[in-house]
């Protein structure tokens, strides 16, 4: 039975299935962020960030309220507020000091996106905005992609945690990642 279940997973048919679902999921849950907001409580004071991987492509998405990461909700009115969304999107902009992903996995950049709320509009009608940062990596090596830490809470305001969701081809998990505690396990 152990050697007919092990020709099933192996099987090409089972294994292109299981790509798509897996490819569906991922889509499902990383490509429209906002639908996401739209379905998780606004908290200050803590963040959700999204993790998938996907085959040798590594995607993040993290949706943050704006004052904890520039320190106000509403859209900017003086210079200093705009130097403040500013500098913000530069730092999520920044991969490197965000993610420490191990040399071995062979990453690189392929795509980057960052949106202030008040670039896209007008904030949401309770008065709530988030910025709302997508990070894609291509990863020679996926397998060597075992874990690596993320900074994200170091790096914005206050004590920030980030309720974190890891997808990859060995399941799906739940963490809760803090200054303090930067490893993600895939």
């Amino acid at each position: 039975a152990a050697g007919a279940a092990l020709k099933r997973e192996r099987d090409p048919m089972t294994v292109a299935l299981r790509s798509r679902a897996f490819t569906a999921l991922v889509a499902a849950s990383l490509l429209a962020p906002a639908t996401a907001v739209a379905h998780r409580a606004h908290t200050h004071g803590v963040a959700d960030l999204d993790i998938a991987l996907d085959g040798g492509r590594l995607t993040l998405v993290l949706t943050a309220p704006a004052d904890d990461v520039v320190g106000f909700e509403h859209a900017p009115r003086t210079d200093a507020q705009r130097a403040a969304v500013a500098a913000a999107e530069r730092l999520l902009a920044d991969h490197a000091a965000l993610f420490s992903l191990p040399a071995a996995a062979g990453c690189a950049m392929a795509s980057t996106d960052v949106r202030a709320p008040w670039r896209e509009g007008e904030p949401a009608p309770d008065g709530h905005a988030d910025f709302i940062a997508q990070w894609s990596f291509d990863c020679a090596r996926p397998a060597e992609l075992r874990q690596f830490d993320v900074r994200i809470a170091e790096k914005l305001r206050g004590n920030l945690r980030l309720r974190t969701t890891v997808i990859s081809d060995r399941g799906q998990q739940g963490l809760e990642l803090r200054r303090n505690r930067t490893r993600v396990s895939l």
